[in-house]
């Protein structure tokens, strides 16, 4: 917890502008660590939200994108000789003014290292600002979709909303922020150590989820272990900012067929399976499978729900 800044510590209030500008405080109960593309914190939520008044005084997870705490800052070093892989990048205010600044002139510097613009310094703040604001938006779409879908509350968190968090320190980028349900009585399949405990009811659960999803409009490609929880009565998926959902911002991006080329190069459905039924199932091992279900030419492909998976490649040729 010494790791931990203040800001985000238990006891600590936070306060948000939500997208419909009310103004909401809360108060810090948990933090999760590490801090990768986001901070997670369990929250109370001590002033009323409109929108949802049942959430007075109840918990609620918050993700916080603040790139100035990700864990991504430190310095690294090779495991075999201790040599320094990575420097330390720490944050500064000066440093992210440049980067904001450079964004503006340079929307494409996040795709281009060798952008000779600026110092790789400021090239990393770059890369670090981009990407919370790329992941932060996958998840609002993504969560958008999902949000009036019979999901929510069972095998996704409920959205609640989403806006800025509102600091007193000077910044050139706001921290976005996301509301979503506090689940109690779950674990993630890589803190379970024995998938012995997945039973024939939550992988059949996980699976159709994933399928839905696909369907609803919403390709995950993140399925890991952390990424699925598990507990006596809920079976969820989480974590969407890697995701692609067929409408962004309200509109649509992707035609029918293209979004199908999109769900079958990501195959959510086998990935699910995979995590909660191979004792180590890998990124590896798993694009593997798919790849192998892809080169067959395979239309069809029975999941352990009883689900016939579609492969849609062919409705393109």
């Amino acid at each position: 917890m010494e790791n931990v800044p203040a800001l985000y510590r238990p006891g600590s209030t936070l306060n948000i502008r939500t997208s419909k500008l009310y103004a909401l405080t809360v108060v810090v109960e948990k933090v999760f660590t590490p801090f990768t593309t986001s901070q997670v914190l369990v929250v109370r939520v001590i002033s009323p939200l409109p929108s949802h008044p049942f959430l007075l005084d109840s918990l609620a997870i918050l993700k916080i994108y603040d790139t100035r705490y990700l864990e991504e800052r430190g310095a690294t070093y090779s495991s075999d000789d201790g040599s320094l892989l990575q420097a330390e990048y720490p944050w500064t205010l000066d440093k992210e003014v440049e980067a904001a600044e450079h964004r503006k002139v340079h929307p494409d510097c996040y795709n281009n290292w060798f952008c000779d613009d600026v110092d790789s310094e400021v090239k990393f703040e770059v890369y670090l600002c981009t990407r919370a604001s790329d992941s932060w938006t996958r998840e609002v779409d993504a969560y958008h979709i999902l949000a009036n879908s019979f999901l929510s509350g069972s095998t996704v968190p409920i959205f609640y909303d989403f806006g800025d968090l509102i600091l007193d320190e000077t910044r050139a980028i706001i921290p976005r922020v996301i509301l979503l349900e506090y689940i109690p009585d779950v674990t993630s399949v890589s803190s379970l150590g024995d998938i012995g405990v997945i039973t024939p009811w939550h992988v059949r659960t996980l699976v159709a989820t994933a399928v839905e999803l696909n369907e609803l409009g919403v390709v995950h490609r993140d399925v890991n272990r952390g990424n699925i929880l598990i507990g006596p009565k809920r079976a969820v998926i989480i974590d969407f900012g890697e995701s692609i959902s067929q409408i962004q911002g309200g509109i649509k991006k992707f035609s029918d067929d293209d979004w199908w080329s999109q769900v079958d190069g990501s195959k959510d459905p086998i990935a699910v399976e995979r995590m909660v039924t191979q004792p180590d199932p890998t990124t590896a091992s798993r694009l593997a499978d798919a790849d192998d279900f892809q080169s067959k030419g395979a239309t069809t492909c029975r999941l352990s729900n009883g689900y016939v998976y579609q492969n849609h490649s062919h409705l393109s040729t």
